[in-house]
């Protein structure tokens, strides 16, 4: 009787054990749990801008940011915030932050919400006019091209600091990937860039080209590399349409050839060191004959089919948008 007792008594002291240690993990788990709430809405740091600098890069008045972050990384909100300049160039910061950056500078401020404050860096640096690089087509099945903003700033001098966003509003020709531009199909594709007061869209183009001029189409141009001796000449029978040809390589070379069309209503180009843009119909041919006295080598023959005048296709060509503030958007091969 006593030994069945005993066990009996042991078997109870057991279970009041887990329960004691059930009982205790609930309260830490609850303590646990309230703390990790109060970490949530408990006020850590005040974070403005990256690394505790704000590029501003348009001329207006323009509304700083800052947000409250808790101890577990949340962002808080509902605190009145206070700015003020402390230091650096003389540029005009509200109470309610709100600063001046017509003109190019460097100030010192501080943002403060209690006896919570942040001191931080404000680089003015107003935009004239902003280039995107590159503003040539893409070739389809290459490697990803990297693009460049690049800027002038309203006085004239280059802009090193730009706080802008490019984004393609269509992935299927052409998407983006850590700062880099990837043709995905043939196509043109409008690419968002925005930067201070410019806010432009850019026609990226997307092409492959054909491997003889009568399978010429649209993004699918045609290329050749000359070799032409003295009094020779080369042909060739593009389909109908409008067609821009070019000639590009070394001046001396290029000099000596003579480009035209036979059968074609054609104008010179502009802006191309030699081009010609021609309306050919079934009986057109393009004609390069070599006038010099030497070979002309390193030479390449483009010809692309463009978008005939008379079409209702939308028309990307525009080189840029005017923005506010006469802030414009150009495409660039080389960036200042």
């Amino acid at each position: 009787m006593f030994a069945k007792a005993t066990r009996q008594t042991q078997r109870l002291l057991r279970t009041t054990n887990r329960s004691a240690r059930w009982f205790t993990h609930c309260l830490l788990a609850v303590a646990v749990g309230s703390f990790a709430a109060c970490d949530r809405f408990t006020p850590a740091r005040l974070v403005v801008g990256r690394s505790d600098t704000v590029v501003v890069n348009s001329v207006r008045p323009t509304q700083l940011a800052a947000h409250m972050i808790s101890k577990s990384g949340d962002t808080l909100s509902g605190y009145s915030l206070a700015w003020r300049r402390v230091g650096g160039d003389e540029r005009d910061l509200s109470s309610d932050g709100v600063v001046d950056c017509a003109l190019r500078a460097t100030l010192e401020a501080e943002v403060s919400a209690g006896s919570m404050s942040r001191r931080f860096t404000v680089l003015c640096r107003p935009i004239q006019q902003l280039f995107f690089s590159p503003g040539t087509a893409l070739p389809l099945k290459g490697p990803p091209v990297p693009y460049v903003l690049s800027a002038l700033g309203t006085d004239g001098q280059p802009v090193l600091q730009i706080a802008g966003t490019v984004s393609t509003e269509d992935t299927s020709v052409v998407d983006m990937r850590d700062g880099t531009l990837i043709a995905k199909d043939v196509g043109v594709a409008r690419v968002r860039v925005t930067a201070g007061d410019c806010n432009g869209i850019a026609p990226v183009i997307v092409e492959e080209p054909v491997s003889t001029a009568d399978s010429l189409a649209r993004h699918r141009p045609y290329e050749e590399e000359l070799a032409v001796v003295p009094g020779e000449f080369r042909t060739w029978n593009p389909p109908p349409g409008l067609v821009y040809i070019t000639l590009q390589g070394d001046s001396s070379s290029v000099d000596a050839l003579q480009l035209a069309a036979a059968h074609a209503n054609c104008a010179k180009l502009r802006h191309v060191q030699r081009g010609i843009s021609c309306m050919v119909n079934d009986s057109s041919l393009v004609l390069v004959r070599h006038m010099g006295r030497r070979a002309a080598q390193n030479v390449r023959l483009r010809m692309e089919a463009m978008r005939h005048p008379d079409s209702a296709a939308p028309f990307y060509g525009t080189p840029y948008r005017r923005g506010r503030h006469y802030c414009s958007l150009m495409l660039a091969s080389n960036a200042p």
